[in-house]
């Protein structure tokens, strides 16, 4: 490829100036695999807390009655609640959240935590990201787990454009 012929001939140049070694390059060509959607194999429905239970859209999965059900599909963004410090979060916002919270969750990702917060009784959360692509995702999980009611979105640089104040930050980040 083009790409290739210029890394070779900068090395080649770079000689002139710097101990290159054997400055041997080598390249592979690999199958042209669906990587957006094969890592989908790997992720599975697993309870992460005493009651909430991280169901990715793509499965199936017989709730029993106590179980809080997030359906997920996180995409290209962080958070499928499998992540130790994401599962953490979820059990510590079991205990945490008390119904009619203000929730503040920064750096939202796939708006896993958001949901857990909604479905645990929080009023009202703020969920904010600074990437684009996340809060795409986001949008797209809340309003899948029928709780766009209770989280507003907005992007935002940690806490830059978020006001007022709340009872509970979440920061997995």
């Amino acid at each position: 490829t083009e790409l290739l012929k210029q890394v070779k001939t900068t090395i080649e140049e770079m000689r002139n100036v710097v101990d290159m070694g054997t400055g041997k390059i080598t390249s592979d060509q690999t199958e042209d695999l669906d990587w957006i959607n094969n890592w989908k194999q790997y992720f599975h429905t697993e309870k992460v807390g005493d009651i909430i239970v991280i169901k990715p859209t793509w499965e199936d999965y017989e709730a029993s009655p106590d179980d809080v059900v997030i359906e997920l599909d996180p995409g290209e963004a962080f958070g499928t609640g499998t992540h130790p410090t994401t599962a953490m979060c979820i059990r510590e916002l079991e205990t945490l959240v008390k119904g009619g919270m203000t929730v503040f969750d920064v750096g939202t990702g796939s708006g896993i935590l958001s949901i857990a917060a909604a479905r645990l009784g929080a009023a009202k959360i703020t969920a904010v990201d600074y990437d684009r692509t996340a809060l795409k995702v986001a949008k797209e999980n809340i309003e899948q787990n029928h709780v766009a009611d209770v989280i507003t979105l907005g992007q935002s640089d940690i806490l830059k454009q978020v006001e007022g104040k709340a009872d509970l930050v979440i920061a997995n980040i």
